[in-house]
């Protein structure tokens, strides 16, 4: 599962959604954010490479990543790289609250529970 709500791990709290859902067993593998995930602001008819300094970007990557035969663990992984990296190459931008909600939501999104292995 996925939650792109804002704070359902809550700063990864026994008070958060997510907590309550894993140890009562209905979730065992998901991503959440800790902290307020914060919408970029964009058209939901932007290019690929409008997105690319967007949280859309990441997701696009994760998905992306899936669907070449990586599992959740290695897709989270690889998205939050390709997404860093897009908002660095993007330093024009770090004015721009895109730039900004990019870092907030990187750092707050966490893999949580079940981390799979090759």
């Amino acid at each position: 599962m996925i939650m792109m709500q804002a704070e359902d791990a809550k700063n990864l709290s026994n008070k958060s959604l997510v907590h309550e859902m894993m140890a009562n067993g209905k979730a065992i593998s998901l991503f959440a954010g800790s902290n307020k995930v914060l919408p970029g602001g964009l058209n939901n008819i932007a290019s690929l490479e409008d997105m690319k300094p967007t949280l859309y970007y990441f997701t696009y990557n994760f998905y992306k990543n899936q669907s070449e035969g990586l599992n959740r663990t290695d897709s989270y992984f690889n998205a939050s790289k390709v997404f860093v990296t897009e908002l660095l190459n993007h330093q024009d931008l770090k004015w721009d609250p895109n730039f900004e909600f990019g870092i907030t939501n990187l750092a707050s999104l966490h893999n949580l529970g079940v981390i799979e292995y090759p």
